[in-house]
């Protein structure tokens, strides 16, 4: 080798060792410096696969996604949309699902089965409703007029569960004094009310107005019911051990659907456009069933409101069980969550708003 192919050699050498070098001197984790979130690849984004039911209740899932909140946090999510709860929940439990949202009534009854399922956030409040044709909602004023009735519901929903307890606290014993048909899906009940096979059917938005717009009536919304007044619904839920295995995970998750909160509490006309994306509607019924009366999107836990959704559950003979539900409710991620995004964004109303319902609701 001459004397200037060995000075190019060192020098080539040289210089794969200085990028080496280099390459390994990033800020600690590989993370440039700063508050430790700055735009990260799409190599770098961690997977996490999300479950809910196909409805403007999931909100806060589609402004995550369509304004990128999620990818900020440094997740790659993946949405999945189920027919029923029942569905979702037992992907979850298969580890088809990271983390997803499901009614209230669901996972309480999976967790009264045995399932170590923990309810972190929340998604969406009421938003069911018990519809009928004109003929027959005229005799339906009272929760007493379900006696002898035909009533549709989709097993284990939120506002199935809602209702029964308002029989129940009418004297209307719902094992015996009516007949109660459980579907696979609210699009079915809503059929079965406009075919006549039932009196009367319990769905969800957006199939409130929907129903409406078929020529039913809402004889009862789930927020009417005495005792159910601003209830829960759909929850953010994991299963323990995902949570314990992956806390960091879940904090991300739960920064990105607060401020998709924020968002949505700011930005009618674009988050309107988001749901669009995943629901094919039209816009007045989305800007009903999202921003209207008797709904509640919020990823507040609502920690007393579940607890109180597990005694009327039990109240009503619907599960039996001597479990602690506190046991299966986590507020830690949201507050940590919340804390992190106040110190960022002290002037930020809709999170001080969070902050204030979170103290109210606390156990």
């Amino acid at each position: 080798m001459s004397s200037i192919s060995k000075h190019l050699f060192v020098v080539l050498c040289a210089m794969v060792f200085l990028v080496g070098a280099l390459a390994g001197c990033g800020a600690p984790g590989g993370k440039d410096a700063g508050d430790g979130r700055a735009a990260q690849g799409k190599a770098e984004l961690i997977p996490i696969n999300l479950g809910c039911i196909q409805t403007t209740g999931s909100v806060l899932y589609f402004v995550a996604l369509e304004e990128g909140f999620f990818k900020d946090e440094g997740l790659d999510a993946s949405l999945h949309f189920f027919t029923n709860a029942g569905e979702g929940i037992n992907a979850l439990i298969a580890g088809k699902l990271d983390i997803g949202a499901f009614g209230t009534a669901p996972p309480l009854n999976f967790i009264a089965r045995g399932q170590d399922i923990v309810m972190f956030g929340g998604h969406a409040g009421e938003g069911h409703a018990v519809v009928a044709m004109p003929e027959k909602a005229a005799g339906l004023k009272t929760l007493k007029d379900y006696r002898g009735k035909n009533v549709a519901t989709v097993r284990m929903a939120t506002g199935d569960i809602v209702w029964r307890y308002g029989l129940k606290n009418a004297g209307i014993d719902w094992r015996k004094d009516l007949t109660i048909k459980e579907l696979e899906s609210p699009s079915a009940v809503l059929e079965a009310v406009r075919s006549g096979s039932v009196d009367a059917g319990v769905i969800w938005s957006p199939y409130r107005t929907m129903a409406e717009d078929r020529g039913m009536k809402i004889v009862l919304q789930s927020g009417q019911v005495p005792g159910m007044e601003g209830h829960t619904c759909c929850r953010q839920i994991t299963m323990k051990g995902y949570m314990e295995k992956n806390p960091d995970i879940a904090l991300k998750f739960m920064r990105a659907i607060i401020r998709a909160y924020d968002f949505f509490k700011t930005n009618k006309e674009k988050t309107m456009e988001d749901i669009a994306k995943y629901i094919q509607i039209d816009m007045r019924v989305i800007e009903i069933e999202t921003y209207g009366p008797y709904i509640n999107d919020s990823p507040e836990p609502n920690a007393k409101a579940i607890s109180h959704f597990w005694d009327a559950m039990r109240e009503i003979g619907y599960i039996e069980s001597d479990i602690d539900i506190k046991d299966h409710i986590n507020v830690d991620v949201f507050k940590k969550a919340l804390d992190e995004l106040i110190r960022e964004y002290p002037g930020n109303t809709n999170y001080q708003e969070l902050q204030a319902q979170f103290e109210q609701n606390r156990l």
